[in-house]
């Protein structure tokens, strides 16, 4: 909705935009974008993008992108290197990250880590989504999640701060977080953490909880 306050000119049109676009009318939705980018709005550039790269237009989607990034849009940039990176132009995707990430911009450095970690650069990975993980929000604990299942992995337990400061937003926290529990003679905190996941609808922890089950009651019949 239009901010009653804002003098931007765009708004207007954008949201407009952005009625016709969640209804798939992306072609009608364009004509009101590009109306906004030519009144001033030039991050709607974005928006042009969004709706081209929908239909399958990349290379137009990639010169809007790049319109509105050049206006400082931090945004576009980040859509702009998914974009180039399904496109199979990991390089040049890896090159804008690395340019965002120079201005803190938190997305672009949980998609760089996860090439470093890959790479086997897992301290530089781990340091890098630990600063991902200072925006705060769903993304932030989304990004401590990550780094608590990427010390686990090292069997570091200092693990367990970030496990439980991401499992709610990232599934591999929950189940590392369980295994770390389970590990330090904490088997019913274990039980629970899976639970929490299972009745949250994570398929993940309905998985392990059943293996532990499972495990726990052939070695019963062992004994």
């Amino acid at each position: 909705m239009v901010d009653p306050e804002s003098n931007d000119p765009g708004l207007e049109l954008i949201d407009r935009g952005n009625e016709l676009s969640e209804n798939g009318r992306h072609r009608e939705a364009i004509k009101y974008f590009e109306k906004a980018e030519k009144v001033g709005t030039t991050w709607a550039g974005l928006n042009v993008g969004n709706s081209f790269a929908a239909l399958g237009k990349y290379k137009k989607a990639r010169e809007a992108f790049e319109r509105a990034w050049a206006t400082g849009d931090e945004n576009s940039g980040f859509n702009l290197a998914r974009l180039v990176e399904t496109r199979g132009k990991t390089s040049k995707a890896r090159k804008i990250y690395r340019a965002l990430i120079a201005s803190n911009y938190s997305p672009a450095m949980d998609q760089e880590a996860f090439y470093l970690y890959e790479e086997g650069r897992k301290k530089d990975a781990i340091n890098l989504m630990k600063r991902a993980s200072e925006g705060g929000g769903d993304l932030g604990n989304r990004a401590a999640g990550i780094v608590g299942v990427w010390m686990w992995e090292q069997k570091d337990l200092a693990a367990e701060e970030w496990l439980r400061r991401g499992q709610d937003h990232y599934m591999l926290a929950r189940t590392s977080l369980a295994d770390l529990l389970a590990l330090t003679e904490r088997r019913d905190e274990a039980i629970q953490t899976l639970i929490r996941g299972a009745e949250s609808g994570e398929k993940l922890s309905r998985i392990e909880l059943l293996a532990r089950s499972t495990n726990e009651a052939e070695n019963g019949e062992a004994r």
